[in-house]
C-alpha cells in the first residue's frame, strides 16, 4: 500500500480537531476537577523581599551620596573629613561597612526563613 494513499485513508476516517485541542493533552481529570486542581496547585507570585531590601539600602546609599556631593559646602566639608582620617578611622569605618552588609544580609535570611514556614508547600 502506498504512504500516500495510506495518509489520505487515515485523514478521512480520523475526525478533525482544532489546532489548539490537537496540540494539548487529553485530561485524565474530569472538567469540575481539573478547575479544583488547577487552583490549589497554582500558588501566587511570591513577593522577592530579598531584592526590595537590598534595593531601599543601595537607594539610601545613592540618595546619601548625591546629597553629600551636590552642594560645594557639603562637598568642601566631605572633603576635609576625608583628608583628616586616621588608620584606625578607616579600619572602624571599614569594619562597620561590612557589618552593615552582613546585618542586612542576615535580615534578608530571616525574611526568607518566615516566608517558606508560611508556606510548608514551597521548597
Amino acid at each position: 500500500m502506498n504512504t500516500e494513499r495510506m495518509a489520505a485513508e487515515t485523514l478521512r476516517t480520523e475526525p478533525m480537531l482544532p489546532l489548539g485541542e490537537a496540540l494539548l493533552p487529553a485530561s485524565p481529570l474530569a472538567d469540575d476537577d481539573a478547575e479544583h486542581v488547577g487552583q490549589a496547585a497554582t500558588p501566587g507570585p511570591r513577593t522577592r523581599w530579598a531584592a526590595i531590601v537590598w534595593g531601599v539600602f543601595f537607594a539610601i546609599l545613592a540618595w546619601t551620596g548625591i546629597w553629600m556631593l551636590s552642594s560645594s559646602t557639603r562637598r568642601d566639608d566631605v572633603t576635609d573629613w576625608l583628608a583628616g582620617l586616621t588608620p584606625g578611622t578607616i579600619t572602624a569605618i571599614s569594619l562597620l561597612s561590612v557589618g552593615v552588609l552582613v546585618l542586612i544580609a542576615g535580615v534578608v535570611g530571616l525574611i526568607r526563613r518566615a516566608q517558606r514556614a508560611a508556606r510548608p508547600d514551597q521548597p
